[in-house]
C-alpha cells in the first residue's frame, strides 16, 4: 500500500489565539491567513472533533499540540 502525503490525508489546523483554534485551509479567504477564519472553535473541543466538518478530512492538531499552553 502506498502512503499518501500528509496534506491529501489530514487538514491542518492552526492555534488563532490563546484559546481558539481553526482550520488553516478553510479560511475565508482560503490563503491560511490568521485575519478572517470562517470560524473557530475553543481549544479544549479538540478532544472530541476529530475530522474537519468542511472536507472530512482527520484533523492534523500537531502545531497546536505544541504551541498551546497548559495550565
Amino acid at each position: 500500500m502506498r502512503t499518501k502525503e500528509k496534506s491529501k490525508i489530514l487538514c491542518e489546523w492552526m492555534l488563532y489565539d490563546s484559546r481558539t483554534i481553526c482550520p488553516k485551509e478553510h479560511c475565508d479567504k482560503c490563503d491560511g491567513s490568521r485575519d478572517k477564519p470562517f470560524w473557530r472553535i475553543d481549544a479544549v473541543y479538540r478532544k472530541n472533533l476529530t475530522y474537519c466538518p468542511y472536507c472530512g478530512k482527520k484533523i492534523d492538531y500537531s502545531k497546536i499540540d505544541k504551541e498551546i499552553e497548559y495550565d
